[in-house]
């Protein structure tokens, strides 16, 4: 039986106004509504603020050491060509990255060292270990660029692991003109390793790279909350901004008093020694 022109087109309408809400239902779930999406996102916001690691130093009993340095002579032998004495401060850019007390707390056996190398004509650098009895537990040499930056190592699996509870002196001395002379640029510093800390109701449990250094920091465990961060700057590319900053702010803390080098470049990788 034939359809009305009239009954045709009311039912024309209604198939009409069917796939129409249709495309506006598929619509709705690709392209969200704007104000719904902000309130997410301000939500996701609020339960994983960025965090800035503040270091806390720890109520601990510091080593008696001995400064270390370089003579005048020293700062002439690494002194890099066409660079002026008056213009260059070896002793001032040679520092280890430690706070001022120059001693730091570690959980790791085997712990990473940073340490900052100024512009110099030095191609290597002499790293030791010795434990508090001064009895050497690992040494060896590196090469290191000219152009200067933050440098670090890790003791490899060859060097004995830290025990817990005792104090080790690790120190770096600049190779120049291919020989180590009692003069030549040295900085020593010192480090602890302490037992793994307790879980507890504030660490982080799915924890971020930048939680896990801020829980570090805050419980004053200086080399690992470092070696985080400095890993987070070097392997996220795509966060490096973020990353360098929390660093700079790290070294720039009054507890920590390295705000002289904290926007010193970081060197991508970790020192490496031809012997290992």
């Amino acid at each position: 039986m034939s359809m009305s022109p009239k009954k045709s087109l009311v039912l024309s309408l209604g198939s009409l106004g069917i796939c129409l809400n249709f495309l506006l239902m598929n619509q709705g779930l690709t392209h969200a509504n704007p104000a719904s999406s902000s309130s997410k996102e301000q939500a996701l916001t609020l339960r994983n603020p960025v965090q800035r690691v503040t270091f806390e130093p720890p109520d601990e009993d510091q080593p008696s050491h001995t400064v270390g340095g370089a003579s005048r002579d020293g700062i002439l032998l690494c002194l890099p060509d066409n660079v002026p004495e008056q213009t260059h401060n070896l002793l001032t850019d040679f520092l280890p990255l430690i706070p001022q007390n120059n001693h730091g707390l570690t959980i790791a056996d085997r712990p990473t060292f940073y340490a900052n190398v100024p512009e110099t004509n030095a191609e290597r650098v002499f790293f030791s270990l010795r434990d508090q009895d001064n009895q050497t537990l690992y040494q060896n040499e590196f090469s290191i660029p000219k152009t200067g930056g933050i440098i670090s190592f890790s003791l490899p699996e060859t060097a004995p692991s830290l025990e817990i509870g005792k104090n080790y002196q690790w120190s770096m001395v600049l190779i120049c003109n291919q020989t180590m002379r009692p003069d030549s640029p040295r900085i020593t510093s010192w480090v602890k390793r302490v037992a793994p800390l307790p879980m507890t109701v504030n660490q982080p449990q799915n924890q971020t790279g930048i939680e896990l250094a801020a829980f570090y920091a805050k419980n004053g465990i200086w080399y690992d909350s470092l070696n985080i961060l400095g890993n987070l700057w070097r392997k996220s590319p795509q966060n490096f901004s973020e990353y360098a900053n929390q660093w700079a702010n790290f070294l720039s803390q009054d507890s920590v008093g390295l705000e002289a080098i904290a926007n010193q470049p970081l060197l991508t990788q970790p020192l490496i020694s031809e012997t290992e």
